[in-house]
């Protein structure tokens, strides 16, 4: 539309130059028409050396000239051809060198371009939003695929490069064609089931969806919505090869693995036979190499190892060769010493024989003086001698124990002063009468000599059996409970007292023990047991049932039985625990097996008779109710 128009004053004098007026005009095209928007097909189209693009721009019944210059053109992201109908932002103008009506390109989409790249970025943000876009969720390409598939059209010249490339670099793959049309009506929806077909029946390892390059309008069924869900659902990895490197589509962005051209998808695909058998080649190589440094490494290190093993025979030569210097050594440093020290006292006893006097004179006389003294202490003893014996036979008359012998007593007070006159007893008076024996043993001498006496004298006064309840049989009769009781306290106490404590009396010591408590155990444990046995024997014998005692008849079975235990306890003091006591107290020599033995054997045996004096002790008490 025209803002202003050029007024021409036909009175006007002035005369413009051809370049004046074209720039007049061309000034006025370009202050009348803004940058718009024109829609045409190309024709005529050149591409300059210098980068510029000239081509015309027309429909059925107009064209004009147009040029998009080299800043402008580099944006285009496509390749403009002949009859490509398109739409271009440009300015009207005009160029003055020739006065050519033109316009200056500024912007250059295909036709119907703006509709399909709306609904391309609709599409995009969408499915970008569901994530089907995200790195995360593809995958990886195996690296030694057996079968790729192709999804494509049965005649496009893609499917030739595809498997011209495979061949050349896998000729090993098997290729299975999925066919599909590739434009069209209907042929997004194909393309969908061929790759859900392919996914099915899994049949590959790899999956190429490619086709050749075209326009947008060409390649949109590879911008339809149920392609790129079919890509995504897909169980088999999709490497999408649609088109130029300058040509986009959303399956490009949903496949695993984008390439710029259907050959790149073939070489993406499969790895050349040849690099992999290269590989494989270095390696064999490498682990030739390395083995063979490896053998190189042990090969020296046995060698070394066997420079410093030694043969055995060799290492006893060695060892032998060591040994004597050691020998030699040795006898060295003994004898040496030993020599040294040899001398040394040689030199000694040659000066202590020099220093020494000469004692033999002295000796002589020391042996004179010696008999002398000799003969005069012998002399002189013996004459102590007569003198003693003559003394002591006088001492022996005059002594007051033979006096009293002769029949006299010595008669004192409490405190020990002689009685010599009778005016000298003042009764009550306790007196102390000292005849030849002493005054315990006559006691105790009286009161054995009382009691025989009152057990000859019941037995004569009751003669026999037929005393029954005799004093002196009643008296017999405790006497041999006092005699068990007796022995039964003598043989808990030497088993809970005696034998535990000898343990903790050191060995050195046992010996000089034992005979101290020995004897005495032995005066108390003989004649406690005969007191036991001889004073049952009597009471049986006193009342009458001593035979019938022995021979275990009834009534009297149970003295019988105390007897033979009490005879049986005897033998055991008698024969087993005093002979193996005098062994463990050291007493008789033995080995310390046979000593430790010994002292076992003593202690079950007395533990043995302690168990037997209860039947004892009761057979006893028996014994009184039978009795009395």
């Amino acid at each position: 539309m025209l803002t202003e128009r050029p007024t021409i004053d036909s009175g006007s004098t002035e005369i413009l130059t051809v370049s004046q007026l074209n720039q007049a005009v061309g000034r006025l095209l370009e202050r009348s028409f803004p940058l718009t928007w024109i829609s045409g097909e190309i024709s005529n189209f050149t591409r300059a050396a210098s980068g510029h693009w000239y081509f015309t721009l027309k429909d059925a019944s107009a064209q004009v000239r147009a040029v998009m210059f080299r800043g402008r053109a580099q944006y285009v992201d496509f390749a403009p051809r002949e009859g490509d109908k398109i739409e271009v932002r440009a300015l009207v103008s005009l160029y003055a060198a020739r006065g050519d009506f033109q316009i200056n390109v500024e912007a250059m989409r295909r036709a119907g371009v703006g509709n399909l790249y709306e609904a391309f970025i609709k599409l995009k943000a969408k499915l970008a939003d569901e994530g089907l876009f995200d790195s995360a969720r593809k995958r990886e390409l195996p690296v030694f695929p057996r079968q790729i598939g192709i999804v494509t059209s049965p005649q496009a010249a893609a499917l030739r490069d595809v498997i011209t490339t495979l061949r050349r670099r896998a000729p090993h793959l098997s290729i299975i064609l999925y066919p599909t049309a590739v434009q069209g009506e209907g042929s997004a929806e194909k393309i969908a089931a061929a790759i859900s077909t392919a996914s099915l029946r899994a049949e590959c390892d790899v999956l190429i969806v490619c086709r050749g390059g075209g326009s947008l309008e060409d390649l949109w069924s590879f911008n339809d919505e149920r392609v790129a869900r079919a890509i995504a659902a897909s169980e088999i990895p999709v490497i999408s090869g649609v088109g130029h490197e300058t040509d986009i589509t959303i399956a490009d962005f949903v496949a695993d693995l984008r390439a710029p051209t259907p050959t790149a998808a073939a070489e993406m695909a499969a790895t050349p036979m040849q690099d992999w058998l290269a590989e494989l080649h270095q390696q064999a190589v490498e682990l030739i190499d390395g083995l063979r440094h490896l053998l190189n490494d042990h090969s020296q290190s046995l060698d070394w190892l066997a420079h410093r093993l030694i043969s055995p025979s060799m290492a006893i030569d060695h060892q032998k060769l060591r040994l004597s210097n050691l020998a030699n050594r040795l006898r060295h440093g003994a004898t040496t010493p030993l020599a040294a020290a040899r001398f040394r006292i040689a030199q000694v006893r040659s000066r202590l024989h020099h220093a020494l006097p000469d004692t033999r004179m002295r000796r002589a006389k020391l042996g004179a003086k010696a008999v002398q003294l000799h003969t005069a202490f012998s002399s002189r003893l013996t004459t102590w001698q007569h003198g003693l014996e003559s003394a002591s036979g006088q001492l022996e008359l005059l002594a007051p124990q033979r006096t009293l012998e002769r029949g006299y007593a010595i008669l004192s007070d409490e405190s020990g002063h002689v009685l010599r006159q009778p005016d000298e007893i003042k009764p009550p008076q306790r007196l102390k009468l000292t005849l030849a024996q002493s005054l315990g043993r006559t006691i105790i001498a009286g009161v054995v000599l009382l009691i025989l006496l009152v057990l000859i004298a019941s037995s004569v006064a009751g003669a026999g059996p037929q005393m029954g309840h005799a004093w002196g049989a009643f008296v017999m009769r405790w006497l041999h409970v006092v005699s068990g009781i007796m022995w039964i306290g003598l043989l808990w106490y030497f088993n809970f007292v005696q034998i535990p404590s000898m343990p903790k009396i050191p060995d050195e010591q046992k010996p000089a023990i034992g005979k101290v408590i020995a004897p005495t155990a032995l005066f108390w444990f003989r004649y406690a047991a005969l007191a036991t046995v001889a004073t049952g024997v009597l009471v049986a014998w006193m009342n009458g049932y001593l035979v019938d005692a022995l021979a275990l008849r009834q009534p009297f079975h149970a003295i019988g039985i105390g007897m033979w235990i009490a005879l049986l306890m005897a033998f055991n003091v008698w024969f087993i625990i005093w002979p193996n006591q005098k062994k463990a107290l050291g007493m008789v020599t033995v080995e310390p097996e046979e000593k430790a033995a010994a002292a076992r054997l003593a202690m079950l045996t007395s533990r043995f008779n302690t168990m037997l004096s209860i039947p004892m002790l009761y057979m006893m008490v028996a014994q009184q109710n039978g009795g009395l």
